[in-house]
């Protein structure tokens, strides 16, 4: 193989990495950890974690700790909150999102992760959900 055709296949697998992370969601791993990428595996629905039994959820920027308990119905309570702790929740293809009476609204892809899930909106991690 001379250097022309070693090139041209260099360039033809790079496409087909971009083109599989652009046009194939599930393959896109999202975290603000880069050696925490390998650790991830499936997106897991809503479902996953709508079982009635409290999370330790983390939020990443503030490092405020939450119970977060969701249930099958679409409702759900974090404790502490500083205001209404009821919440509803639904599914919105592959994203999870979460709304209470005073916060905004965050959709967010569920990585299952050993011991629980991580929380990713806009390809940033928003929080942990641990047992």
């Amino acid at each position: 193989m001379n250097w022309r055709e070693t090139i041209f296949s260099l360039i033809v697998a790079a496409t087909c990495m971009v083109a599989a992370v652009l046009f194939v969601p599930s393959l896109q791993i999202l975290s603000s950890h880069a050696e925490e990428r390998t650790k991830a595996s499936l997106v897991a629905p809503a479902t996953a974690v709508a079982d009635g039994r409290p999370w330790n959820m983390v939020a990443i920027v503030t490092k405020n700790a939450f119970k977060l308990t969701l249930m099958p119905n679409g409702t759900g309570t974090m404790e502490p909150s500083s205001g209404a702790p009821e919440l509803t929740w639904w599914q919105s293809g592959e994203r999870t999102c979460l709304k209470s009476p005073i916060t905004l609204e965050h959709c967010v892809i569920l990585l299952a992760r050993v011991g629980g899930y991580d929380a990713v909106e806009n390809g940033a991690l928003l929080f942990t959900l641990r047992r």
